[in-house]
């Protein structure tokens, strides 16, 4: 699937904002708050982007069908978070391992597999919560999302490491809720 000709510009613009922003706030890697300092040099290279724009990029970066290249926010294959990505793997390579070496000099399987599962563990759930590509895909929507958010007035600009709910960052997507003072006829 692919975007509209006239989005092309805008999307490539907001999807290096977004890299940039991936590179600058390391630690947002961890955290569920806004990196402010990384925000503000985000804010400012989209600053020339509509409201449609990001919001029908929202809706894209949330979606499955529309690829990483189509949004521009592939990574290149080898940069900072690359290694971070690399020494999971390697933990987990080496609890099996360790595993493994119990294992052939005479220790009880099940025991070794314990002590693999004990130290691979933590490097594998790193691995999934870090580099997950649906919780990037959801970092970064985290992003475009606070973005519009502020450009409306919902959230004080003014201040940094504002926690962004997911309820928030979803909020754009729902379909519009009928006022309690209307009624709907269903005849």
């Amino acid at each position: 699937m692919s975007i509209s000709s006239e989005f092309t510009s805008d999307y490539k613009l907001v999807g290096e904002a977004l890299l940039s922003y991936e590179g600058t706030a390391a630690l947002s890697l961890f955290s569920h708050f806004i990196d402010a300092r990384a925000f503000e040099q985000f804010r400012v290279s989209i600053a020339s982007i509509s409201n449609s724009v990001l919001e029908s990029y929202l809706d894209d970066i949330l979606g499955e069908k529309i690829s990483e290249d189509t949004l521009y926010v592939r990574l290149p294959y080898f940069n900072r978070s690359r290694i971070v990505e690399i020494l999971s793997l390697l933990g987990v390579g080496a609890a099996v391992a360790v595993a493994t070496h119990l294992s052939f000099s005479g220790t009880d399987p099940w025991w070794a597999f314990c002590i693999a599962l004990l130290l691979g563990s933590p490097f594998g759930m790193f691995f999934h919560t870090v580099f997950g590509r649906t919780n990037r895909r959801i970092r970064l929507a985290r992003v475009v999302s606070f973005e519009l958010s502020r450009r409306r007035g919902d959230i004080d600009e003014n201040t940094p490491g504002t926690k962004v709910s997911l309820r928030q960052i979803l909020s754009p997507l729902s379909s519009p809720v009928t006022a309690p003072s209307q009624k709907v006829s269903l005849n």
